[in-house]
């Protein structure tokens, strides 16, 4: 039986919040000030969560999602784009105070460069049947472990990931398995518009053909993945054909990653937080950039680093860091592989340290390996703002945050990218 209540707000996680019977609600496509019919799909002492069913009293700026499927890929579709915007730094700034003690100025920004959707250059499709019995792509539904909601592509994908995945299904139809036997898909573009791909089979299957690439499909591995472990990870290379990796041009400099390299998901933003970087790195400056990747911001700033040294200790990462430096000429970058908490030789008290962790934060020795070397600057910059506050207010007894900055790095979600500079007191 579905449930109605009237929703106060957005919440970090993106749900509406309501109140029902002494609990707290969130809601999934609730919209604040709505009055709304939800069903329940978690319940817990203190809260339960649902699913919007029905709108009673509609707010005055919700809009008619893009897709059937979009509370599991994109939850804010139904909201336009500027209250989004405002969403987005209200949430930051509860977030930044409630986990971090932290007061962000009053006219904290985010930057968006307009576009919507199609901005995803990375996305992975689990796969199940549609209505017509036919095998399909696949997200996972939200409230359940085992159900798999057949779609056709992803609005907040590119247009060519929205090509490629479609053709290896049919291709993986004429081969007539089943999408019990796959774990999923992954697919891969660049803002030329070419694609790689790779599939995660759950059982060592044979095949009597394999796909036909156009152009800008360049490259396809298929893996066996432990069906043990859900997770889509490499255990044997079964085939690959082509070339697996992609170039894209950050700030004038080429960058070179694989199909699992982490890189980010939306290039224009980025770099537009590269660039804002950029103005807290002076000429000569001695830079360490920790959990640098493939080298995507280390790259665009090495011009004005009399040195930078580049810190990942992902193998293949790293090995394209070193890649980029020396396809790009950089003669005053280096690479360490090591985990960033074990490497805090490069650092000096005139060091700038950039730091771009993923949504776990900074190891705890990290914090420690920061407190006790104290380089002049540190510039954050994270994709998840409560790990982020936490370890701000870890920092704030021999740091001042002078800059604040958010970026709407996926519109239509609710998630955040935020940038803090951190100078040295005293």
């Amino acid at each position: 039986m579905d449930t109605r209540i009237t929703i106060e707000k957005l919440v970090t996680g993106g749900q509406g919040l309501g109140r029902l019977d002494q609990k707290i609600a969130f809601i999934w496509g609730a919209l604040p000030g709505e009055d709304v019919e939800f069903r329940i799909i978690k319940k817990k002492k203190q809260f339960v969560e649902g699913v919007i069913t029905k709108v009673f009293t509609s707010a005055v700026y919700r809009e008619l999602p893009r897709e059937e499927h979009y509370l599991i890929c994109s939850p804010w579709q139904t909201i336009q784009f500027a209250e989004e915007n405002t969403w987005k730094i209200k949430i930051a700034k509860e977030t930044y105070l409630r986990l971090g003690d932290l007061a962000a100025p009053d006219d904290l920004q985010i930057f968006t460069d307009g576009v919507e959707y199609n901005y995803r250059n990375k996305l992975e499709f689990s796969f199940t049947t549609n209505e017509s019995g036919m095998l399909s792509l696949g997200f996972h539904e939200r409230g359940s472990l085992w159900k798999t909601v057949a779609v056709p592509g992803c609005a907040l994908g590119t247009n060519s990931i929205n090509t490629t995945a479609p053709a290896i299904v049919t291709w993986l139809q004429s081969q007539s398995i089943t999408s019990k036997q796959m774990k999923s898909v992954i697919v891969r573009s660049n803002q030329q518009g070419q694609t790689i791909a790779a599939l995660f089979l759950k059982d060592r299957l044979a095949f009597s053909s394999f796909p036909i690439r156009p152009p800008e499909w360049l490259g396809f591995q298929i893996y066996f993945s432990n069906p043990l472990s859900p997770a889509s990870v490499p255990t044997e290379l079964v085939y690959s054909d082509g070339d697996v990796t992609l170039t894209d041009d950050i700030d004038g400099k080429k960058c070179r990653y694989g199909l699992l390299s982490f890189f980010q998901i939306n290039v224009p933003v980025f770099l537009k937080a590269v660039s804002d970087i950029g103005t807290f790195i002076e000429p000569g400056s001695k830079v360490v950039d920790y959990y640098s990747g493939v080298g995507s911001i280390g790259i665009s700033i090495a011009a004005k680093c009399s040195e930078l040294t580049l810190v990942e200790n992902n193998n293949e990462a790293a090995a394209f860091a070193a890649e980029n430096i020396t396809r790009n000429g950089l003669k005053t970058v280096k690479v360490s592989g090591l985990a960033a908490e074990q490497e805090a030789e490069p650092i000096t008290k005139e060091s700038v340290v950039i730091i771009d962790p993923p949504r776990i934060g900074l190891h705890k020795k990290m914090v420690e390996v920061l407190l006790n070397k104290q380089p002049r600057r540190i510039i954050y910059l994270s994709c998840d703002l409560a790990t982020q506050a936490r370890d701000v207010r870890l920092l704030t007894p021999l740091y001042q945050p002078v800059f604040w900055k958010l970026y709407n790095f996926f519109p239509k979600t609710p998630h955040i990218e935020g940038l803090i500079i951190l100078e040295r007191r005293g």
